[in-house]
């Protein structure tokens, strides 16, 4: 049995000494790692780049930010019309003269404008008109020396809100033995019919052919709730 184990032994170490020593790595596996590391160095450039330029926009941004963008806000509040308003007169004489104001109520669902002097027509009947020289006047919080109210001269009324035309109506001659009919012009947005006015004597004639005049503020917010 000894003699077995020898003799293979010493076949194994002959067979061994017959394979030749490979000091160097077989040119097929140098090619095989050479294009492997060529691979991982231009990955990694790639992957270097990237992050450079990102963190360049990252500093640009920060140096230069956008622009903030809001959204627009609701459109321009429209001019009132006829249809969105109700007119009635607070009418008092005094001194030979009607005066007082005419109230205008938003009755529609939606906030409207009034801006500049309506125009005021007088009536002796619905269908003649009374022949009046209209006089342009202050707003009635400038005639009590009051600061003018926000926003003026807009007057912003939402609904059931009231704006206010000063009023003064002096020497009616002929003489009216009636009240008159008051109508009042909205810019394009038509006409208002004046209730309550119809309730008021019209001022006497002091003045025989002297002209009536009729004295008309701008419109301004009413103390009227």
């Amino acid at each position: 049995m000894s003699e077995d184990l020898t003799t293979l032994e010493q076949l194994l170490a002959e067979r061994a000494g017959e394979v030749p020593s490979l000091n160097e790595p077989p040119r097929s596996m140098l090619a095989r790692a050479r294009r492997r590391v060529a691979r991982n160095a231009v990955v990694s450039v790639a992957a270097a780049s990237v992050l450079i330029v990102g963190t360049s926009a990252g500093i640009a941004a920060l140096r230069h930010p956008a622009p903030t963008v809001t959204s627009q806000g609701p459109g321009p509040v429209p001019s009132c019309t006829g249809a969105d308003l109700r007119a009635t007169a607070s009418l008092t004489g005094a001194m030979g003269s009607v005066e007082g104001a005419i109230h205008l109520t938003n009755f529609s669902d939606r906030t409207c404008t009034l801006t500049g002097r309506p125009a005021v027509t007088l009536y002796r009947s619905p269908t003649h008109r009374l022949t009046v020289q209209v006089l342009d006047v202050g707003p009635q919080w400038k005639a009590d020396g009051a600061s003018p109210p926000t926003g003026w001269p807009v007057v912003r009324l939402r609904t059931g809100a009231v704006a206010s035309v000063r009023i003064r109506w002096s020497n009616m001659c002929p003489q009216l033995s009636h009240p008159a009919l008051w109508k009042v012009a909205v810019g394009a947005g038509g006409t208002v019919d004046v209730y309550g006015a119809d309730g008021t004597p019209p001022p006497p004639c002091n003045g025989p052919g002297q002209p009536s005049t009729l004295e008309v503020g701008p419109f301004e917010p009413s103390p009227v709730p």
